[in-house]
């Protein structure tokens, strides 16, 4: 029987995948993904949470706080960021979160927040972290800071999500300045 439960799910995403393994081959392009793997793991573990499901280039992570979720996913970019630094083929995340009830049915989750959070994923720039707007309610006051993106079409929801982005700083000036410029290589590619 399956149980429901509140939680907070996140989905993640590396960016430019295909590029990265037509750029680098196979073999080299697989290091890099089990790489980018061991840096989520980490970071995911460190704060509590679970991988639910390996979507290929990146997770679905379920958390018992969103606190906690937020704290992981700037751990992830932090640890990217650091990666991209010392490392000729940079890597760029971008990461969906939500929060409520999901039904848990043999391991994985199911509900509107997963869907939320897999789609908000999607919508997110490298680098970028998406949240609905109501989970900085849900997390202490001060803690985290936010930027209001507003009203959010997102498929399967009926109404439009009101959807803000995490706030957080590059863990060190090089690394900033080294994924600044991958970004903007990105972005040129899309």
């Amino acid at each position: 029987m399956a149980d429901t439960v509140g939680v907070t799910v996140m989905f993640t995403d590396l960016v430019d995948s295909t590029g990265i393994a037509t750029r680098l081959g196979a073999d080299e392009a697989e290091r890099l993904r089990l790489t980018h793997f061991t840096l989520l793991r980490a970071a995911i573990g460190d704060h509590g949470g679970i991988e639910v499901k390996n979507l290929g280039d990146g997770f679905m992570a379920a958390f018992p706080s969103s606190a906690a979720a937020l704290d992981a996913a700037v751990a992830i970019e932090h640890a990217v960021f650091r990666h991209g630094a010392t490392n000729p083929e940079p890597l760029a995340v971008r990461i969906g979160i939500a929060a409520g009830d999901c039904t848990v049915d043999a391991d994985d989750y199911f509900g509107e927040p997963v869907v939320i959070a897999a789609r908000l994923c999607a919508r997110a720039d490298a680098g970028e972290i998406l949240v609905p707007d109501h989970l900085r309610h849900l997390v202490p006051r001060g803690r985290f800071a936010f930027t209001p993106i507003g009203p959010t079409d997102l498929k399967g929801i009926p109404e439009p999500v009101v959807v803000a982005a995490l706030d957080w700083e590059p863990p060190d000036a090089t690394a900033h300045a080294r994924v600044l410029g991958v970004l903007d290589r990105l972005a040129g590619d899309a």
